[in-house]
Order: structure tokens, then C-alpha cells, then sequence
């Protein structure tokens, strides 16, 4: 990917001079209502969302992760309180698989989204009662939020290349695929290059499988302190991910609180304003 990366925009404006503690100063107003812990284990309950009905649309894997970095990007500057995660969720979905060039109907997107945010629950309970209508007004606000930026860069072929190089073992490229998906999970994906996940995610499946991993990246160009950093943050994301879902449920209950009356909304004739970033 090389020089194309490091001149995209999505390293040089989504990327670059991005430290994991600005990470922590977005969402403010979702802040007066909710601790950090809380909007991080929101944000992983509307991933997983986007994980789950990305199987049962039947659709390419890349526009399930090329949803999640919209969505991950567009609540880098916005927040629960203007624009109701559900809402969003439905729309970088329809987005993604228009980017991706594998384009969704929105009635197909509505449905599936209605069927999973729905079941087991009373229909007056509804998480997901929104329209056609809603997603494409959304999808606005979510354009303009990302600044128009679409075209992404994804680890996967970074690591296809790797092991294609190195004839690592099937097992490894398993592995190292998983890890990848579970990235997009974290705030890995969004703080560093697609080509270092990769090399990340497969030296620690090469280290699993009993190579030796260290011997094996040693002639690769580029820095074992970096590559090193990033597999232990894999590795911290995992234990993170545990204490999320300890206070996950309370912070989808007080979620319902703070969200966009969608009634309302709709009779002022708007969604929100994006605020810029």
C-alpha cells in the first residue's frame, strides 16, 4: 500500500498526529451523561450489531468493516445525544455497501436491522423504528461528518501479501485474519497504518503456531518497537473488552435516556446539525 497510504486521507487527515488520548476527548456532550466505560461498551454493542447483519444480508466481509470505520469515524466528532446510534448504524451500512460497490435496498437494510434490534422484546419496545425516509436523510449528516472521505484502506490484503511472502503456515493466516476482524473492534484500526495491523495480527499468530516470530519479522522493513507496541495493545484490548461488557447493559438503558426524540425530530423537520470537526 506504501506510498499510496501515507498520502490518502485517510492517514493524513484521520490518522496522523491522532493519539489513543484524543481518542478519549470525543463524544463530550455523551460525556455530562456517560462515563468513558460506558460510551466505549455502547460503541461495541452497535459493532457488534454491524457484525451480526452483515452475515445475514448476505454481503462481502469488507463492507461490514468499511461500515464500522464510518461508524467509528463519524462518532469521532458527533455524539449520542444529536444522532441516536441506531439510526446511524442502519445508515453507514447502506453507505458501505454503496462504497463497496454492492449496494443494499434500504427496505432490505430497515428490515434485518428491525428484525435484530427487536427480538425477544415487546414491538412497542422497538429499538429500531426507523424509515427509508430516516437513513437517507442521515446519511447526509454522516457524509458530512466524514468529510466526504470514503475510500478506506483495510488490512486484509496487507496480510495476504505477508504470508504470501513468508509461505507461513494456513493456520497462521487463520489466525491473523481473526485478529484483524477483532481490530475493528478497538481503537487499533483507527490509530494505526492497515499494514502494521496486518503485520501485528500475524506476528501474533505466528507466535501462537510456535514459530519463531521475532525471527521471522526481523527482515522486515519496519520497526519491531512499533510492531511490538501494537501486538500489546492487542492483547490489552482483549481485557478491555471483558470489563465493557460488565457495564454494557446498564449503559444501553441510560442510552434510551439521552438519545433523539425521533417524533419530535421529525416534526421539526431535522435530525441534528454536525457539528464540525
Amino acid at each position: 500500500m506504501g506510498m499510496n497510504f501515507w498520502h490518502s486521507t485517510h492517514y493524513l487527515y484521520w490518522m496522523k498526529d491522532v493519539s489513543k488520548a484524543d481518542l478519549r476527548k470525543r463524544n463530550p456532550l455523551d460525556r455530562k451523561h456517560l462515563t468513558d466505560d460506558e460510551i466505549d461498551s455502547i460503541h461495541l454493542a452497535n459493532i457488534s450489531l454491524l457484525e451480526e447483519i452483515g452475515p445475514r444480508l448476505r454481503v462481502r466481509q469488507i463492507i461490514i468493516y468499511t461500515a464500522i470505520v464510518f461508524y467509528r469515524r463519524f462518532y469521532l466528532t458527533q455524539s449520542f445525544v444529536n444522532f441516536d446510534p441506531h439510526l446511524v448504524v442502519g445508515t453507514v451500512f447502506f453507505l458501505a455497501s454503496k462504497v463497496e460497490e454492492s449496494q443494499l435496498s434500504l427496505t432490505t437494510v430497515t428490515s434485518v436491522l428491525h428484525h435484530y434490534t427487536t427480538n425477544g422484546v415487546d414491538e412497542d419496545e422497538s429499538m429500531y423504528t426507523f424509515q427509508d425516509k430516516d437513513i437517507l436523510e442521515c446519511e447526509f449528516y454522516v457524509i458530512e461528518a466524514l468529510q466526504f472521505d470514503l475510500i478506506l484502506h483495510h488490512p486484509f490484503p496487507s496480510l495476504l501479501q505477508l504470508l504470501d511472502e513468508f509461505d507461513i503456515h494456513e493456520e497462521c493466516l487463520q489466525l491473523a485474519w481473526q485478529l484483524i476482524q477483532y481490530s475493528y473492534r478497538t481503537d487499533i484500526i483507527i490509530l494505526y497504518p492497515p499494514f502494521m495491523v496486518a503485520y501485528a495480527a500475524a506476528y501474533i499468530a505466528c507466535r501462537d503456531a510456535g514459530y519463531d516470530a521475532a525471527q521471522v519479522f526481523a527482515t522486515v522493513n519496519i520497526k519491531q518497537e512499533g510492531l511490538l507496541k501494537i501486538v500489546g495493545e492487542f492483547q490489552e484490548a482483549i481485557e478491555e473488552e471483558k470489563k465493557l461488557y460488565v457495564v454494557q447493559a446498564a449503559a444501553l438503558e441510560r442510552l434510551e435516556e439521552i438519545i433523539p426524540d425521533a417524533v419530535a425530530a421529525e416534526s421539526e423537520g431535522v435530525l441534528s446539525v454536525v457539528a464540525e470537526k
